[in-house]
């Protein structure tokens, strides 16, 4: 049969035409301002906001009832306020709520260009918050979203606790079919840029993606397999001197719809970038998240991190049982352990906190109450680490860049108080206070075998660390003690900056005696500089020239001043490069390896049978007594000069000049030693010196008695004494 001439096919050809224009014409009769205004009157009932609309405004009813505007804003809802705005909106509504229901469900929202303007104010609620509230069963307007286009969007973020705003831009978001658990999906792509007062700190390239569904009837989004990429651009800003950062987020989230808020999920976070010099490297864990009645909790919360320099690394581990906190931004854990490693290659710090933690508004974390325990390790203390064990209270507050410890417990066992300050991770500043009853490292120090020396001077003395050091501090020490030597209430102020490290004052109980005065180190050339200014008063000489120049010759208490100058990075290099002045004065002491008056009794009693050869006096038991020793000496390049001694002793006077290397450790030193006319046993050498000289190692010198040159003056006084009677004798 032919359709063409059924009459039942041609009415239903006339009437789907008939049908086809009167859709394609209606829109023309529909008032396109009535339809704007009515909907302005809505926004203003429901929500309390200013919609302004100033380009043109279309009604389309194919392929789906929808409204299309240009030049769109929409206020806060004080109605002056700006919250969003876009050159181009798309609003598209369900045909059978229309129809049926008589109600306008939003479905489908693009816009082109959008701005928005979101806000999380000081109670925790968002500016956005009113818009997705649940509408009254009368209420002409609802929101059934089925896909979200933008195109080139602008989003700011601020928290009215914070100054930093986040800003994306170049933002294309697509959100399609929520409520599918199937084909729903959000990928999004654009620039995010973090900003202060304005000014651009950071800034990078933002990728995500996941699967997604809306569940109507528990007004909950899930976001399943999120994956999301940030890649920075650029240089940021000088304070943050960071580069090269990447973060990636892997996760599952579960939102709340009204109000719009994370209600649980578990996230990965992971983070590498290079700040100054400084690589960085940190992952967050956070398997199992919940949030219920406005308390978030987190679970098994685990957090690693790796900070290495060209000197240094720090690696740290948080693991938190259960943290929870109010919406306001403040959380807490009553226990969290935390594991600190600050390592170097000459130290090593070991830290240990078991702890309540605090956290707020993300950036401050407090630790109150800690247990601290930990240990030190150094290269050049190798047979173990020292530990210690402190309680005490901890602040970090990442947007100040400040860290603060202040501890009390013990160190080695000794009563321990410090306070500890960083100021500014990048370059840091550091300030401590710390003060401890007693630290004995001998057990630390290398095994030295008896006789052996315990400093090899060759070794290079690594002081790279204070080239980049700003600290300033005070330190009091009421004992310490390395092997042999004890050291009391050392009490020192410290400063480093620049490469110049200064210990000013500098003060100490030390070898019986009281020392006052400063210390400077400058790193800041090719090779170290050393500059010491000290006072020594009452202070035993004899173990203080044992360790300082490895000489055990001299005995007795007194005064010593040293303003010395020197450079190097190994002690020989700075022993050989010491310049500067000393001055010794010293009280009823002893000259050791030697018994002078022993020798000038021994000569005034054999005379005829001195011979001039050299011998050899090692025995340290010998000793010269004497009542007062002056001395002063010039020293430069290593070499130390002294024209000037003088020693009175109850039998002799001895004076002497000569030097000392100190780089070498050796002497070459000329004794003149003349007895006192008041003894009666040593009348006959009265008026005459005994020439003595002392060449060869610090240790062990060689001793020159020159009973030569005492003889011939002997026969020079008898010669004088027999001039006026005898003549000469012919040649």
């Amino acid at each position: 049969m032919d359709l063409r001439h059924s009459r039942p096919f041609r009415l239903a050809l006339l009437f789907l035409a008939v049908s086809l224009a009167l859709i394609g014409i209606a829109p023309y009769f529909i008032d396109a301002e009535y339809a704007r205004n009515e909907l302005k009157l809505v926004m203003q009932r429901e929500t309390g906001r200013t919609l302004r609309i100033t380009g043109q405004t279309r009604v389309v009813l194919l392929p789906r009832p929808a409204l299309t505007a240009s030049g769109v804003s929409l206020s806060e809802p004080d109605g002056m306020t700006p919250f969003a705005s876009a050159d181009q909106v798309r609003v598209e509504f369900s045909l059978w709520s229309l129809l049926r229901q008589r109600e306008a469900t939003l479905t489908r929202l693009e816009a082109t260009r959008p701005r928005l303007a979101i806000k999380r104010l000081a109670n925790g609620s968002y500016n956005f918050d009113d818009l997705l509230a649940r509408r009254s069963t009368t209420s002409p307007l609802h929101f059934d979203p089925r896909g979200v286009h933008f195109d080139d969007a602008r989003i700011d973020f601020s928290d009215a606790a914070s100054v930093e705003t986040v800003r994306l831009t170049r933002l294309s978001v697509m959100l399609d079919e929520p409520a599918d658990p199937k084909t729903g999906r959000l990928d999004l792509n654009g620039e995010l840029a973090l900003l202060r007062a304005g000014q651009v700190q950071w800034q990078a390239t933002l990728e995500a993606g996941a699967a997604l569904r809306y569940d109507a009837t528990e007004r909950r989004l899930f976001i399943a397999g999120l994956q999301l990429d940030l890649h920075q651009r650029g240089k940021s800003a000088p304070q943050l001197a960071l580069s090269n950062a990447r973060l990636n987020a892997t996760g599952n989230l579960v939102y709340g719809w009204q109000p719009l808020r994370l209600a649980g999920g578990a996230l990965r976070v992971s983070a590498v970038g290079t700040r100054a010099q400084q690589s960085w490297q940190w992952t967050l864990d956070a398997p199992r998240i919940e949030v219920r009645d406005y308390i978030a909790r987190l679970h098994d919360l685990k957090l690693a991190l790796d900070i290495r320099s060209p000197q240094n690394r720090v690696t740290a581990e948080f693991k938190v049982p259960a943290l929870a906190g109010t919406r306001q931004g403040s959380l807490r854990a009553d226990k969290a352990a935390i594991d600190v490693k600050l390592s170097s290659a000459d130290q090593t710090f070991v830290l240990n906190f078991l702890s309540p933690l605090e956290l707020h508004r993300g950036s401050l974390a407090k630790l109150p109450g800690y247990q601290l325990t930990g240990s030190y390790t150094n290269r050049s203390l190798p047979r173990g680490a020292i530990p210690f064990a402190l309680e005490g209270d901890a602040e970090l507050d990442l947007k100040r860049e400040t860290l603060q410890l202040t501890n009390r417990g013990t160190l080695d066992g000794a009563q321990l108080a410090t306070l500890f300050e960083v100021k500014h991770f990048v370059d840091p500043r550091y300030r401590f206070d710390l003060d401890l009853a007693r630290l004995d490292l001998t057990p630390y120090l290398p095994a030295v075998a008896d006789g052996a020396r315990g400093v090899d001077s060759e070794t290079p003395i690594d002081l790279g660390w204070l080239a980049q050091l700003n600290a300033s501090g005070r330190l009091q020490l009421g004992e310490l003690i390395v092997q042999n030597l004890h050291l009391q209430r050392i009490a020192l102020g410290f400063n480093a900056e620049d490469g110049v490290a200064r210990l000013d004052p500098l003060s100490a109980h030390i070898y019986g005696g009281e020392l006052t005065g400063t210390l400077a180190i400058d790193t800041g050339g090719r090779v170290p500089q050393f500059h010491v200014r000290q006072q020594l008063s009452g202070v035993n000489i004899n173990p203080l020239m044992r360790d300082l120049l490895a000489i055990q010759r001299f005995e007795g208490q007194g005064e010593l001043a040293l303003d010395i100058t020197a450079v190097g990075n190994r002690l020989s290099q700075i022993r050989s490069s010491a310049s500067g002045q000393a001055k010794l004065a010293l009280m009823q002491g002893a000259i050791r390896g030697i018994d002078l008056e022993a020798v000038l009794r021994a000569a005034n009693q054999q005379l005829k049978r001195m011979s001039g050869e050299p011998v050899q006096l090692a025995d340290l038991q010998a000793s010269t007594r004497f009542s007062t020793l002056n001395a002063s000496m010039t020293i430069k390049d290593g070499l130390a000069r002294n024209d000037d001694l003088a020693v009175t002793t109850g039998l002799l006077r001895l004076s002497g000049q000569g030097e000392f290397d100190l780089g070498r450790a050796r002497i070459d030193y000329a004794l003149k030693a003349s007895t006192n006319p008041k003894v009666p046993e040593l009348r006959q050498l009265s008026g005459l010196t005994l020439p003595i000289t002392l060449t060869g190692s610090f240790a062990a010198p060689e001793y020159h008695i020159d009973y030569g040159s005492l003889r011939q003056q002997l026969l020079q006084r008898q010669g004088r004494a027999r001039a006026p009677d005898t003549p000469a004798p012919k040649r």
